[in-house]
């Protein structure tokens, strides 16, 4: 192949045509990682910081469960752990948002029997909670499972 041809060939429209294609590929496989990145859950910003909230009981709490603050969504289930008898749930919060130390956490649900999330009920302290703090003051999760057994057992110890 002579210069001349060389020339010819990156001169010619299917050469630009075949590199566009391939930046635009490049381009949308870039895209794609970057959206299955967000959709996965994980962050490439560190706009959040973590605290660990333990309660004695989470039922039905799952991974990417949201937190939310006045009815706002303010942070996510990041995992959840049992240590000893007690269920750690590993929260992420927005840094623009701080945790008082006497704020409530209770795991709550979304209508009748719809997903369960966690609830923050702001208390009155001056103490924030720092990146890595530990929250105790929980309410569980209310298990109707529990109260429909407890009321049959009611019904049934009055019948008798």
């Amino acid at each position: 192949m002579d210069q001349l041809d060389l020339v010819k060939k990156y001169l010619s429209v299917s050469y630009w045509v075949e590199v566009s294609v391939g930046f635009l590929v490049a381009a949308t496989l870039v895209a794609l990682g970057i959206l299955s990145i967000g959709i996965a859950g994980f962050s490439l910003s560190r706009d959040f910081y973590e605290i660990n909230i333990y309660f004695n009981n989470v039922g039905g709490l799952k991974k990417g469960a949201p937190i939310e603050l006045a009815g706002v969504q303010i942070g996510q289930v990041a995992n959840i752990f049992l240590e000893g008898t007690k269920a750690v749930v590993v929260g992420r919060i927005a840094k623009s948002v701080k945790i008082r130390e006497d704020d409530i956490f209770s795991v709550n649900t979304k209508g009748l029997i719809g997903d369960r999330y966690i609830k923050v009920t702001p208390g009155s302290s001056e103490i924030f909670i720092e990146s890595g703090g530990v929250v105790t003051d929980t309410v569980d999760s209310l298990d109707i499972e529990d109260l429909i057994a407890k009321l049959v057992g009611r019904v049934v110890s009055k019948d008798d």
